[in-house]
């Protein structure tokens, strides 16, 4: 062994000392060669999907200008769909910090995701850059040191708006608006300028978020007896609830405000002109006359075939544009979050709002306006319109202390007492709702009355059925387009809905009649997103409508109550329908040999019947009937993808409830479902789910065969 020399240890050491010294520098070299990952917390499905993509697109809109590359690193966004559930979000957020290491964190959209992944943002000193959810605690007294926000607070677009309704509309209106965190906030918001100004809240709503039928609030508002209304509505939300408000011939009697969301362009092609003279408080118009709005938007469009950029794209755009000018005021250096911070805190440029720039207090962008607006008829359509503003609005901060650490906090929205509706004359009330519960009944019950018998008879557990009335509803848009007659599309989409029924039953069911339910069961599931995924790529995730014909779209007075001449249709319709499958399945031969199909299929083989053929038939009916059923369903609730998974659960809930193979139960019960969800709503809006839950429970442990199906064995 060579003897350790003092030249020898003086060059170990000295080389030694050198590597320690250049490696953090080596480290940190590696880094920032590395590209900058930027964590996209955004629902891309459900109903809010829409938002999640315009954001998305517009953020992806200044990251291809700068060619992905900032201060020479490159972007790389890591997306991950928080499907507008708190546990989901939580986890990818867990997900992006722990194991993707991103450097910065954007998004959400639901505010209770934001409530819910404020502290590992926080404890993990990673920079989160919210895009959309406004909670207004985030502003306040959970704010952080390392969360920013390039949208707004709730409280921005709804407290200069209550003043404004109490001068100029009405000193008396209802509120409405999703039971979460945002709509609480926006409403409370509302409230602390209108009630100063002489307002008052004569009632107030609030539905579950995702709702598709508004018939029991409406009539709630309806005998109400205001003159105004003001809401905060957005996504497919927004959508079904102007187009009934609407159709429920409110839009004669009140006049309908509400936050910005409720009419974003897009919404607006859907809601066509049920939406005109809506009034609404925003901070963004894509009429907007600035140099930089003007670009924006005829960039946007060209990028996304046409799409109008709506506030949500704003707000990916300023969030982009944030992200940009930081990374170029640190030389791209993402390790040093504290210098970042501070970059972050000081840009200030123009935007397509007007002057963007953050409240040092809260790290809340200042809105430099927010616009009161009124959709009118303009080149182009229907737009949001400004007809006056309010200028410098800034959230107040209250008990924003940053850098705060973890508290329980409170909530954003002030407390406040419901008040109960006005007094109506119990029999009127009742009356009303149950022509509203009878209208949703029978749109179950042409739904149902397929699944049921493809259940009895063919014993397939079709998780896909709600897909054929989804493929139903865009079926009857794409006639109506092509043709423009809605009676062409009610005769038409279902045969096109039944052919493709008969492929899948011959194609993927019928090898799979002698295995278990669990194999139909995985391979049902998973044409649910087959079906929804090719319905994206036809035709996008935007948000569309199918208009009622002429003859059914204005509204009728029926004992003190309005209801809308479609859904007297409707009520009808399936009333007819359901009487013609009685005939049908009771009075003619080929009723005999589906019911001998559904009782016992190996004695209707034996006695010669083709028993596959009946199969496939019945198969195709019932997928037939589901697809009448999405184009009836169109001109009341707005088509979507994932519309078909919506309404399956209640489907289910009918079958169960009916029993398997009896179109008599399917009646029954999509009438019990029908009237039960309606009149929790209206009376127990909190529970009205828990209620078909309850209802169908108690049927179950009474007769678990359901009310008319055949026992069990």
């Amino acid at each position: 062994m060579d003897q350790l020399t003092r030249r020898k240890f003086l060059a170990g050491a000295s080389m030694g000392a050198a590597a320690v010294a250049a490696g953090p520098w080596v480290i940190r070299a590696r880094a920032q060669g590395a590209p900058v990952k930027i964590g996209v917390v955004l629902p891309y499905t459900g109903v809010y999907a829409v938002l999640g993509e315009s954001i998305t697109q517009a953020m992806e809109l200044v990251f291809a200008r700068e060619n992905w590359t900032v201060a020479g690193r490159k972007i790389e966004m890591i997306k991950e769909d928080d499907e507008m559930k708190p546990p989901v979000g939580i986890r990818k957020t867990e997900k992006l910090i722990d194991s993707d290491k991103v450097d910065i964190l954007t998004g959400p959209v639901h505010s209770g995701i934001l409530m819910g992944m404020r502290d590992k943002v926080h404890n993990s000193k990673t920079i989160l850059i919210v895009s959309n959810a406004g909670a207004d605690a985030i502003s306040r007294e959970r704010c952080s040191k390392w969360i920013f926000r390039t949208s707004f607070s709730n409280w921005q677009p709804n407290q200069p708006m209550g003043g404004w309704v109490a001068k100029n509309v009405s000193k008396e209106v209802f509120q409405i608006a999703p039971n979460y965190q945002a709509g609480k906030d926006m409403m409370a918001a509302f409230r602390e300028t209108y009630l100063p100004a002489g307002g008052k809240v004569v009632a107030e709503d609030y539905p579950q978020l995702g709702e598709t039928d508004y018939a029991p609030y409406l009539t709630k508002i309806r005998q109400s007896g205001v003159k105004a209304v003001y809401c905060f509505f957005s996504g497919t939300d927004a959508v079904n609830f102007v187009k009934q408000f609407d159709q429920f011939g409110l839009k004669q009697t009140a006049k309908l405000c509400g936050a910005g969301f409720l009419t974003e362009p897009d919404v607006l092609p859907a809601q066509g002109k049920s939406a005109l003279g809506v009034i609404t408080g925003h901070f963004y118009t894509p009429l907007l006359e600035n140099p930089v709005n003007q670009k924006f938007v005829k960039d946007f469009r060209e990028k996304n075939l046409g799409k109008m950029p709506d506030g949500f794209a704003c707000q990916g755009y300023d969030t982009a544009e944030v992200i940009v000018r930081a990374l170029k005021a640190v030389n791209g250096n993402t390790q040093d979050k504290d210098k970042l911070v501070a970059a972050i805190a000081k840009i200030e440029y123009d935007s397509p709002r007007g002057r963007f720039r953050f409240d040092p207090k809260t790290q809340n962008v200042i809105q430099p306006f927010i616009y009161i607006r009124e959709v009118k008829e303009v080149a182009g359509g229907l737009n949001n319109v400004p007809i006056d503003k309010v200028a410098d609005v800034r959230d107040p901060g209250t008990g924003c202390t940053w850098p705060a650490g973890p508290s329980e906090g409170g909530p954003g929205a002030a407390a406040w007492p419901p008040r109960p509706p006005p007094p109506v004359p119990l029999l009127l009330d009742i009356f009303a709702q149950a022509l509203n519960g009878l209208s949703y009944g029978v749109l179950l019950f042409l739904l149902s009355v397929g699944l049921t018998l493809i259940f009895g008879m063919l014993d397939v557990v079709n998780l896909a059925h709600g897909s054929f009335y989804m493929l139903g509803a865009y079926a009857g848009l794409t006639l109506i387009a092509a043709t423009n007659n809605f009676w062409l599309a009610l005769l038409a989409a279902p045969v096109a809905v039944g052919i493709i029924g008969v492929l899948i039953e011959r194609s993927c069911l019928r090898p799979l009649y002698r295995r278990g339910p669990l194999d139909q069961v995985l391979l049902t599931f998973g044409l649910i997103y087959l079906f929804e995924d090719l319905v994206k790529w036809i035709y996008g995730g935007k948000i569309r409508s199918i208009p009622p014909p002429d003859l059914f779209s204005g509204s009728v007075t029926i004992w003190g109550s309005t209801v809308p001449s479609y859904r007297l249709f409707v009520i009808a319709f399936g009333l007819v329908m359901a009487l013609a499958l009685w005939l049908l399945i009771e009075r003619t031969r080929l009723g005999a040999i589906i019911r001998a199909g559904v009782f016992d299929s190996e004695m209707a083989a034996g006695m010669g019947i083709n028993i596959d053929r009946v199969f496939t038939g019945v198969f195709a009916f019932g997928a037939a009937l589901a697809g009448l059923s999405g184009v009836i369903a169109g001109p009341i609730q707005s088509a979507q993808p994932p519309m078909g998974a919506t309404i399956l659960v209640p489907a289910l809930i009918v079958v169960v409830v009916g029993g398997l193979g009896s179109l008599k139960g399917s009646l029954v019960g999509s009438l019990i479902i029908g009237q039960a969800q309606t009149f929790g709503k209206a009376w127990l809006p909190g529970a009205s789910m828990l209620i078909i839950y309850v209802v169908m429970a108690a049927i179950v442990l009474l007769r678990p065969q359901g009310l008319f199906g055949r026992p069990l064995k």
